[in-house]
């Protein structure tokens, strides 16, 4: 799993997420939760003022929006997993108590090896969400 920086808003179309077969989001506004299990809103079409932090996510690939320590511009990290990576992957799932969301948040967890060889979580993210 190596990110890219993905500079240029305007390309983050709903085309963008069909080719990459980005067909769930879970999104954090100000002032709501937004899930979407299937066609979620393209991140060129929000409002980004209001975005907190986004994810956009399908089995192989993701998309994340997030502002830094700053809270300043938003940046997007879109990552594969079949990118190289010198460690390995771990799923769960975890039971969403509001039915409103879904019933099941499946995660994935990525490990690698630190200097002495424990392997540590160094990133999670959302996989697919459960109706």
């Amino acid at each position: 799993m190596r990110p890219s920086d993905i500079t240029d808003r305007t390309k983050l179309t709903s085309d963008f997420l069909r080719e990459y077969d980005l067909n769930q989001a879970l999104l954090y506004f100000y002032d709501h939760i937004g899930v979407w299990h299937e066609t979620p809103v393209a991140p060129s079409n929000l409002d980004e003022e209001q975005l907190m932090e986004g994810y956009w996510f399908g089995r192989d690939h993701f998309l994340h929006a997030f502002r830094g320590d700053d809270h300043s511009e938003m940046r997007y990290l879109f990552c594969s997993d079949d990118d190289d990576t010198s460690g390995f992957t771990k799923d769960r799932g975890f039971m969403i108590r509001n039915s409103r969301f879904g019933k099941t948040l499946h995660t994935r967890y990525y490990y690698e090896a630190d200097n002495d060889g424990q392997y540590t979580v160094v990133y999670a993210r959302p996989l697919r969400i459960d109706k």
